[in-house]
Order: C-alpha cells, then structure tokens, then sequence
C-alpha cells in the first residue's frame, strides 16, 4: 500500500500542532521507513512525545482516505500464495496500522505474518525475523 501521502500529511500535521510550523518535505519522505519514535525525537527532542501522540492519533484517523493500493499487488500476492509460496509483511509501520493497511489493500491473510517496528526495534531482527518465518519458524 501507498501510505507516502499519509506519512507527510501526518507529520506535517504534528509539526503545525505542536512547533507551530510544517517541516521541509523532501527531509520527511527521507524519513520513511525509519522508526517514526526516532525520526519524530531526532526532529524535536524535547517535543518527541507530544509529536509522536500528535502524529499517531491524526494518522489513525485519515488513514481510510489516504492510502492507496499500489496496481497488480492483490493480485501478485494472490498468486504468490496459489503457488505455495509463504508470503507476509515486514514494515517500519507499527503492529496495529501495518495490518489495518492490509486490510483496506485486500490483503487480509498476510495480517498473520507481519513483522512491524513495534516489534522489531533493530533492521537485524526484522531480517531475523524474516528468516524465521520463511525457514518455518512462523506458522
């Protein structure tokens, strides 16, 4: 899914809200894929929780209008699964967007096999992790 919109709408948001000014864009969309905990605290250490609390809730709530499905995906990971292949999802999202972002791409069934920021802290326990369920780790 396409959440790039979502992301820089959201930090710009936070950053109005809470600094009172909007933040360079093309220094966000560096931002992604990143943990959002650590990008929103290396902008404004001392504004980290309230933009990070800023950030989350008017995410959360302009999600539904502001992802879009990237073209033929479904369809290729429909395929994917029909051959046998383990397909799921590792992202810097957290748990509980990552799979409501699947959901509204029709790709419920990877919502057992995500593997999100919340859970993985460091880019060597995602690729751990990854591992793991692709050796059969994860059911």
């Amino acid at each position: 899914m396409n959440s790039v919109d979502l992301i820089v709408q959201s930090y710009q948001h936070a950053f109005r809200t809470v600094l009172g000014r909007e933040w360079d864009e093309a220094e966000i969309k560096t931002w992604i894929g990143q943990s959002l905990r650590d990008a929103i605290y290396r902008a404004s250490p001392e504004h980290g929780a309230e933009l990070f609390a800023t950030y989350t809730e008017w995410n959360e709530a302009h999600t539904d209008q502001l992802i879009r499905p990237f073209a033929g995906v479904r369809e290729l990971v429909a395929d994917l699964v029909a051959a046998g292949v383990r397909v799921g999802a590792a992202t810097s999202k957290r748990q509980q967007p990552a799979v409501r972002t699947l959901d509204l791409g029709g790709l419920t069934g990877l919502k057992e096999r995500v593997i999100a920021a919340s859970i993985a802290r460091t880019f060597k326990f995602i690729i751990s992790a990854i591992s793991c369920a692709f050796m059969g780790g994860l059911s």
